[in-house]
């Protein structure tokens, strides 16, 4: 009787190790799979939103610069 309870007991052990470990392997590889193409996403989206940000800063320096020698030249040119 005891025998038997172990058998069944084993079987059921090695058929949970079974699921247990196929499970992991799938859920291991969605799971890795969804955090790197979020990252992509996210470093892409990084990624053009600061060469915008830079582009948008560097168009703000030439407009700054030009209204500084702007400035310059006129008062340059008043003062003669």
């Amino acid at each position: 009787m005891r025998e038997r309870e172990c058998e069944r007991e084993s079987k059921v052990r090695s058929s949970r190790k079974s699921s247990i470990r196929g499970a992991p392997t799938v859920r291991t590889y969605l799971a890795v799979w969804c955090c790197e193409s979020m990252w992509m996403y996210e470093h892409n989206w990084q990624r053009s939103m600061t060469s915008w940000v830079a582009r948008k800063h560097f168009a703000y320096a030439i407009q700054a610069m030009l209204s500084k020698i702007t400035s310059s030249v006129i008062s340059i040119v008043l003062s003669l």
